[in-house]
């Protein structure tokens, strides 16, 4: 395959290097500053020049090339073979030299918030600070991180612009870039909105990036880290055999290190998307009493396993958001509520700039009398991760919610856009699609779409929106599917 990596155009590398990475195309343009079209665009020539079928096979041809299949990967010292984090200070190339606390400020508020994740060690920022001037491989070496932050700001009267990058230190490749400019007002307000847009984002790219190389070394080589970002990405999907995958993958990370509280978290995770996934069989109909039982009895099983899981995820790490997300969770669908908005809470508290959290606390205070409480969480949600793999749950709930709002337009708008990059397997949000096109006076609209999902649930009966929709909004739903041709 030597020719045919020799024949790529340097552009070509790049993106060659990112895809085996396993960065889609929109974050592979965020990366080289190019547009998802144009990156999608690259990708296809890639594979093309490459003469292989698919983005997996292109990976493993840039692998061959560079001899790493075979290559044992380096350990990481001194964190338990986990990757850390660093961010270096930032570089002041405002003509004033004291915009110098700005960029030192940001650099402080970045590393206080990245370590909130609790996923990553991060270095503290005293030792980052004594880096100064270092290459980034020193740094990786030196500090033992994975993953280097690095920045500049740039200072104007009344502007101004951070650009920001993270850098795999081990192969020198950039797995992140993106470029803020924003008014110079209230400079602390500037700072948050900018640390929170680099956290919001790092946090589903790196796991998804640890994910990948896990997913290139044999099974029964991986570590309890490895082994837990396996299922990470198999829970990305959404889909019962994932799930199912994902649960053996945190299982063996527990036996390999029982006190790994992500391990634990990740296992109720797994637990709670099987125990939904066999609620969802429920709404595509064709059971009769006893299998409905049946499924209703494995459900409930799974939940309440779920918050066994994070309970002792919880117990292990009591400042880890998601660790008490996982509790939250649990107890919210072992019908718990009060509970369980109190846990949500918690973990709002822990990590306000975790989209998930904003996600799934908004969910359960939509079915409180408090329900507005959960609109700027939905929004936030989305702002934090708008390419999430849970984007299209974010939109449906706030479309949801601005339904309930009378923000009729906007409601239908954020649920359509969901409908439109659904995975297979996934639970079809069609149905409420065509019930807030009727809802909202679109009758011919609503008809065609339900129409076009009938075949997809042919057994639909409702209960879908009895169980994840509010009662208010839910009664309303049923009765506007009804005028578009659903009989219960």
């Amino acid at each position: 395959m030597l020719s045919e990596i020799d024949r790529l155009t340097p552009r070509q590398l790049e993106v060659l290097e990112l895809l085996a990475k396993g960065l889609t195309n929109r974050e592979i343009g965020d990366v080289l500053c190019i547009a998802p079209g144009t990156a999608k665009l690259h990708v296809s020539a890639v594979i093309d020049a490459l003469d292989v079928s698919n983005r997996t096979e292109a990976a493993v041809v840039l692998q061959e090339f560079r001899g790493t299949a075979a290559a044992p990967e380096a350990r990481v010292p001194g964190f338990g073979d986990r990757p850390a984090i660093v961010v270096l200070p930032f570089d002041n190339f405002s003509p004033d030299p004291e915009q110098a606390f700005f960029a030192d400020a940001l650099v402080e508020d970045l590393t206080t918030q990245l370590g909130v994740w609790r996923w990553f060690p991060v270095i503290a920022r005293n030792t980052a600070f004594a880096m100064r001037g270092r290459t980034v491989p020193e740094v990786g070496r030196e500090l033992g991180a994975r993953y280097v932050v690095e920045g500049s700001t740039r200072a104007s009267r009344d502007r101004v612009r951070i650009n920001v990058q993270v850098i795999d230190a081990e192969t020198g490749d950039h797995v992140f870039a993106a470029k803020y400019d924003r008014a110079y007002g209230d400079v602390f307000a500037v700072q948050d909105e900018i640390v929170e847009s680099i956290v919001g984002a790092l946090e589903p790219l790196l796991c998804r990036i640890e994910g990948v190389r896990a997913h290139r070394k044999p099974v029964d080589s991986l570590d309890a880290w490895e082994q837990v970002h396996r299922g990470v990405v198999l829970l990305q999907g959404l889909i019962l055999a994932d799930a199912q995958r994902a649960l053996r993958y945190m299982d063996r990370a527990i036996e390999l290190e029982p006190t790994l509280s992500i391990a634990h978290g990740g296992r109720a995770a797994a637990l709670l998307l099987m125990g939904l996934a066999r609620i969802q069989s429920l709404y595509q109909g064709g059971l009769d009493a006893d299998q409905v039982q049946s499924v209703t009895v494995e459900a409930l099983r799974c939940f309440f396993d779920a918050l066994e899981s994070g309970r002792r995820a919880a117990t292990l790490d009591p400042l880890d958001a998601n660790c008490v997300l996982a509790v939250a969770s649990g107890l919210f669908m072992t019908g718990q509520r009060e509970a369980a908005i109190g846990e949500y809470r918690r973990a709002l508290d822990l990590n306000p700039n975790s989209a998930i959290v904003c996600l799934m606390a908004g969910n359960a205070l939509s079915w409180t009398p408090d329900w507005r409480e959960a609109v700027p969480l939905f929004e936030r949600a989305l702002r934090l991760s708008p390419h999430d793999p849970l984007s299209n749950s974010m939109r449906v709930a706030l479309g949801c919610a601005r339904l309930r709002e009378g923000r009729d337009e906007e409601g239908v708008d954020l649920i359509r856009r969901a409908t439109e990059h659904e995975p297979p397997g996934a639970l079809t949000h069609r149905p409420l699609l065509a019930a807030a096109l009727a809802m909202t006076g679109r009758l011919a609209e609503g008809r065609d779409v339900w129409a076009e999902t009938q075949p997809l649930v042919p057994g639909f009966d409702g209960q879908m929106f009895r169980q994840l929709v509010p009662p208010e909004l839910s009664v309303r739903l049923l009765d506007a599917l009804g005028a578009v041709g659903w009989e219960e």
